[in-house]
């Protein structure tokens, strides 16, 4: 609400302060050590894939892993009501924000790539 001008100001509380100090450690402790994918991912994928979704569309690439798979590209444009429905400063009533559109767009990369296979 703060960013939008509503409140003007916000308070800095002794909880709030707290707050923000404790972000603040575990940015800089997450900064100088690193999670390694390996730490996050037990085996080597077999297809590697990125992504990337803005108001208009979606797109990305699929690329062998362990397995062999023909590189390829993808896209596609949003139906016009879901561009309609995107929250931006020229439509802040939208009901849909780009995080949900780049979670859309990651779920079609795996329909698409299950479809290649």
């Amino acid at each position: 609400m703060a960013m939008s001008g509503n409140p003007e100001n916000i308070e800095l509380t002794p909880l709030l302060r707290q707050t923000l100090l404790d972000w603040n450690t575990m940015v800089r402790h997450l900064a100088s050590h690193p999670t390694s994918v390996l730490q996050l991912v037990s085996a080597t994928p077999h297809y590697i894939s990125y992504t990337d979704a803005c108001g208009l569309g979606a797109g990305g690439v699929w690329c062998s892993g362990t397995k062999p798979l023909q590189t390829f590209l993808w896209q596609l444009e949003w139906p016009q009501d879901v561009r309609a429905a995107l929250c931006t400063d020229k439509n802040p009533k939208g009901t849909l924000s780009i995080n949900t559109l780049e979670l859309a767009g990651a779920v079609i990369a795996f329909l698409i790539l299950e479809y290649r296979l």
